[in-house]
């Protein structure tokens, strides 16, 4: 299998996973994260933390000319400004290269056809 790489993203992490399917998730949240067990009933029991989930407030949408008329613009989808949106793609960056492995899911189509990658 070849390596899975992300410098083109300027992610630097060494173990990169992608696709992985549901045993082996499994069997790496058993392994890496202290707190993941199996429940009785086989499901996989892991903990998030404090924040257990995005708030709807919470998304910010890049105005773009090809897209802007698709949007629902409102309390959901709320605009966001272009150097905002860089300053967070850095430090959403600068954070995923202190991890010790990423995990990618090619679970998205792109308008355009091309897949588009979910990291966590």
């Amino acid at each position: 299998m070849s390596r899975f790489d992300l410098q083109a993203h300027e992610l630097t992490v060494a173990e990169v996973h992608r696709n992985l399917p549901p045993s082996a998730l499994y069997e790496h949240a058993i392994r890496y994260d202290k707190g993941a067990s199996i429940a009785e009933n086989g499901a996989l029991v892991a903990y998030s933390g404090a924040k257990t989930g995005r708030s709807p407030k919470d998304k910010r949408v890049v105005r773009h000319a090809a897209s802007e008329k698709d949007v629902w613009w409102g309390n959901v989808n709320i605009p966001l400004d272009p150097n905002a949106f860089a300053i967070n793609r850095e430090r959403a960056r600068d954070y995923l290269n202190t991890r010790e492995r990423l995990y990618c899911f090619d679970g998205l189509q792109h308008a355009a056809g091309t897949p588009q990658i979910l990291m966590v």
